[in-house]
């Protein structure tokens, strides 16, 4: 059985790259509720993230991600019943969620 997935999507200036970063990072110091799935491995991907992790080293919020930018995050979580699902954030400058609200 395939795990449920779990998509967040925000328009501009929401925060989900920030949220991303902040939620993987503390998940792999601090689990609690949730923890990241042990056999899932690092995610294949966080280059979206790169930025947002040296931002938050450094106590600055990162650049918003530009309009032309489309990445996926995907985090595998567990939750304390033993639940697992993907977390999936497509990573997207906000403003294309404007643009397809508009033009449709």
């Amino acid at each position: 059985m395939q795990q449920p997935e779990i998509v967040l999507l925000g328009g501009p200036n929401s925060g989900k790259t920030h949220y991303a970063g902040q939620l993987y990072g503390r998940l792999k110091r601090r689990p609690g509720q949730l923890r990241l799935q042990e056999n899932a491995g690092t995610p294949q991907d966080l280059s979206a993230l790169e930025e947002v992790f040296a931002s938050l080293e450094e106590g600055r919020a990162a650049n918003h991600t530009s309009e032309n930018t489309w990445a996926e995050i995907c985090l595998s979580v567990v939750n304390e019943q033993g639940v697992t699902f993907a977390l999936r954030w497509p990573d997207y400058g906000g403003e294309q969620i404007r643009n397809v609200y508009k033009n449709r």
